[in-house]
């Protein structure tokens, strides 16, 4: 069960994309005694007790290779870009289904930020206030609970940052009414998070010190640090990156993990563990976002954006090919020892 299968649901890679570098990936993945294969779409490439695969030649090309058997494969990587259609697998995958990196319940948990909030942050002491607004009572009682000038409303299911909009106490309602937000939309306090992060963070290396100086200092930007996670059974590994984003787009810039607040990534695991628990994972890739920042008449603080457990980007090799590299070799590790598992639990 050494064999772990990139599944997407293309029949063509297409270069770059939420997860570049895939050669250099995959040789690490050989080098730990894991056999890395791809394929295409989707569910038809499972039939019986075997699948379809390739073996990747270039980051967007692949070469068919024939098949592989259930009994081999360790561990499906879910590149679909959405959830595995169970009822399409074949009856002896549905039986004997692999652990699956970010399985369909972990999907639908961070598909829905309030969920997320209510069922995993909340009970950890962590998350700034969110409601899921489903009638006029819950707008007045989150604005009496939280007063402030300023609110931000966004789509519980939203991505990209599509849909977020700060919004005056006073046009809440009328704003949530008008986009028939009930039940879709979520409230939060507004939070200054284009702040720069204290003097005590530190940029990665001599070559990030200037992007990193620019970015962080920039006050039309808002900033927040991407904690990477990257959970089995067996350990968490994280690794911090920053973002700076204005319009849509994201400026990276990087920090010397050991200059972050130690509770930071003890926080990370925290999530991922409460989350692997809750929907039964064996395999968690993700991001867990952290901004810091202040409301009206409030000391600035590291607070929890979001978990993001999709599928995020990882970062690659065109923004920093060292730190890229760590990033691979966590995930290379988590999908080794991931191989090891057989029916959640660890192989001796």
């Amino acid at each position: 069960m050494n064999t772990a299968l990139f599944s997407y649901k293309v029949d063509a890679l297409k270069p770059g994309g939420l997860l570049s570098g895939k050669p250099e990936l995959f040789k690490k993945l050989e080098e730990r005694d894991v056999t890395p294969l791809v394929t295409l779409n989707g569910e038809s490439a499972f039939s019986g007790d075997a699948v379809e695969v390739n073996k990747l030649i270039t980051d967007s090309t692949v070469r068919s290779i024939g098949k592989e058997s259930l009994q081999e494969v360790g561990i499906i990587v879910n590149r679909l870009d959405r959830s595995v259609k169970m009822d399409e697998m074949p009856t002896p995958w549905q039986d004997s289904m692999p652990p699956i990196m970010n399985e369909n319940a972990l999907r639908s948990l961070v598909f829905r930020k309030h969920r997320v909030q209510n069922e995993v942050l909340k009970p950890l002491g962590l998350g700034m206030p969110t409601r899921l607004i489903d009638s006029y009572l819950d707008i007045d009682a989150f604005l009496q609970e939280h007063p402030d000038s300023f609110y931000i409303v966004k789509p519980t299911s939203g991505t990209f940052s599509k849909g977020v909009k700060r919004v005056a106490a006073s046009e809440v309602a009328d704003y949530i009414s008008e986009n028939q937000g009930f039940g879709k939309l979520i409230i939060q306090p507004a939070y200054d998070f284009s702040l720069p992060f204290p003097d005590t963070v530190k940029p990665y290396d001599a070559s990030s010190a200037e992007d990193f100086a620019a970015l962080n200092n920039d006050r039309s930007m808002t900033k927040e640090l991407r904690m990477y996670g990257f959970y089995s059974p067996e350990v968490t590994a994280t690794f911090p990156v920053a973002r700076a984003m204005k319009d849509g787009v994201d400026n990276w810039f990087f920090v010397d993990p050991d200059s972050l607040p130690p509770e930071l990534e003890i926080n990370v695991k925290k999530v991922m563990g409460r989350a692997a628990q809750l929907t039964g994972s064996r395999a968690i890739y993700a991001a867990y976002d952290v901004a810091y920042g202040n409301r009206e008449n409030t000391d600035p603080e590291y607070q929890t954006v979001e978990l993001n457990g999709r599928m995020p980007y990882l970062l690659g090799y065109d923004k920093h090919p060292g730190i890229a590299d760590i990033l691979r070799t966590h995930l290379a590790n988590q999908i080794q020892q991931v191989t090891h598992l057989k029916n959640g639990k660890i192989q001796e």
